[in-house]
């Protein structure tokens, strides 16, 4: 256990370090090997940082349809290393039993905030400068394009008008009120 004075400044690191380690292997899990653009500097980027850990982890659990279900798990272990590393720090108790269940909702409500703010920038971006778009944003549209596409097939032709991130949004914002309850928080 830490002095209180150092504690915080810890903690916010190593949530800090977790978040955008989390944040790679979900990118890896949702986009990357389904991606057909192998050149995209910022997917070769992801893949060469997740590969260390994902190509081991290969012969043990293979793809599924293109997908790495290897992914999901070393992001469960991550959460769940991560809840072990602050009970350390903190001094915190776990609750054993409810960890892969708090795991699994942190990690979704992680996974549905990457979704909201991928839409956000999107959305911003087609206001600032519609039609010319920085590589990394077409990382955005790979990422949100199967769940908008799906909610333009739902909504009637407004003409100029999307109105699909706003029912996106709406129902990620509801779906993440559901999940949160059963996380930590964290």
């Amino acid at each position: 256990m830490m002095p209180g004075y150092w504690q915080d400044p810890v903690v916010f690191l190593l949530s800090s370090v977790f978040k955008i380690a989390a944040v790679l292997f979900w990118i890896r899990a949702l986009i990357v090997l389904t991606s057909r653009d192998r050149f995209d500097p910022l997917l070769r980027s992801i893949v060469r940082l997740t590969e260390p850990v994902l190509a081991p982890l290969r012969h043990v659990i293979p793809t599924y349809r293109g997908h790495e279900i290897g992914a999901l798990l070393v992001l469960l272990l991550l959460q769940v290393g991560f809840y072990f590393a602050l009970a350390g720090i903190t001094g915190l108790s776990l609750p054993l039993p409810l960890l892969p269940r708090m795991a699994a909702a942190d990690l979704t409500v992680l996974l549905l905030n990457i979704y909201t703010f991928s839409i956000l920038i999107q959305v911003l971006l087609s206001w600032i400068s519609p039609g010319q778009y920085p590589p990394a944003a077409m990382l955005l549209f790979r990422l949100t394009g199967p769940l908008l596409d799906r909610a333009r097939r739902l909504l009637p032709d407004t003409g100029m008008m999307d109105f699909s991130p706003l029912l996106v949004l709406l129902l990620l914002q509801v779906l993440k009120r559901l999940i949160a309850p059963l996380g930590t928080g964290l």
